[in-house]
């Protein structure tokens, strides 16, 4: 379902996409809120394979109703033939560094709030405490991805030529507190408002990458044809990381020595903490990569390729 929503999306809104799209993704944290709990006492009373049954059902019986509801803006178009799908991006070294940025941000982005309970239990937090840190970072979330989503439709021209927060700098912000909030709020955790005050910051920061993707998109080319394309290609790296983040966590768990409430990120949890914060830094640093190299190198061919058409256009005219 998630695919013909971001189309129509990009139909329906163009100035305010990046805060409609944050909307869409805020309303995923906003089932977070009382889903862990729900989860929690289907798990305790049915156990796994009745709620996951359960869970089926429930999705069937309140997005079904929905589906006849959903309209694009633009009629059907009755041209019999189909216009050849432009992957002119793939050429462009910006869509690479996109991708690289996506994928490591994919590689640690679900571990902070998938072990976060553990590690509030292995504090001696009670598992309602846990589940409560995970609504915490839900409501973080969705105050994130709207404000990501917001700033990312703001125009200052007194600061950018195109008026428009570069993306590569809200990027660097998401990943780069995420990294901040993971290694320096939780692995030095020690009490419950700490991992209350890393929840809050890392949902808040962490959320606000995938809204981002309206405008990645739409820096990659401004043609709305290509944005469902891009989404999937963004999808297909974020996926790539959360499926090799799954391994790669099991083993630095079985490896990790037994739980140190004096040692750094509870003992247990410190090749986590590392490895997930690492992660968001290291895609923080791509960022930073781009906007000081990349952008220039752009420019520079961008320039020459200016250049180029002057001169062979001159060359015309001279021989006219």
């Amino acid at each position: 379902m998630a695919y013909p929503i971001f189309n129509m999306m990009n139909e329906w809104f163009i100035e305010r996409r990046g805060l409609a799209l944050g909307v869409i993704c805020a309303s995923t944290g906003i089932t977070g809120l009382f889903i862990p709990f729900v989860l929690n006492f289907l798990l305790h009373k049915y156990g796994p394979a009745n709620t996951l049954r359960i869970s089926a059902l429930a999705l069937l019986l309140l997005c079904g109703p929905c589906l006849p509801l959903l309209k694009p803006r633009l009629p059907n178009s009755h041209v019999d033939t189909v216009p050849a799908a432009d992957y002119s991006f793939l050429k462009m070294p910006l869509f690479y560094c996109f991708a690289l940025a996506q994928l490591l941000q994919g590689l640690g982005f679900y571990l902070p709030t998938f072990y976060l309970p553990s590690y509030a239990i292995s504090m001696g937090l009670s598992g309602t405490m846990g589940a409560f840190l995970l609504v915490i970072a839900s409501f973080s979330q969705v105050l994130g991805q709207m404000a990501f989503g917001c700033v990312s439709d703001m125009r200052i021209k007194r600061l950018w030529i195109d008026g428009r927060v570069p993306v590569h700098i809200l990027l660097f912000v998401s990943t780069f507190m995420s990294g901040i909030s993971i290694l320096a709020l939780w692995g030095p955790a020690r009490s419950q408002g700490m991992l209350i005050a890393f929840a809050t910051v890392y949902g808040m920061s962490a959320g606000g990458f995938a809204v981002l993707w309206a405008r990645m998109s739409t820096t990659l080319s401004p043609s709305p044809s290509l944005a469902l394309t891009t989404f999937s290609y963004f999808a297909c790296t974020k996926g790539i990381g959360t499926v090799v983040a799954g391994p790669v966590s099991s083993a630095l768990i079985s490896r990790s020595p037994a739980a140190d409430r004096a040692a750094y990120a509870d003992g247990k949890f410190e090749g986590i903490v590392l490895y997930s914060g690492a992660c968001m830094l290291a895609s923080a640093a791509v960022m930073v990569a781009w906007g000081l190299v990349g952008r220039k190198v752009m420019s520079g061919a961008a320039l020459r390729k200016e250049e180029e058409e002057e001169e062979e256009e001159g060359g015309c005219r001279r021989a006219v």
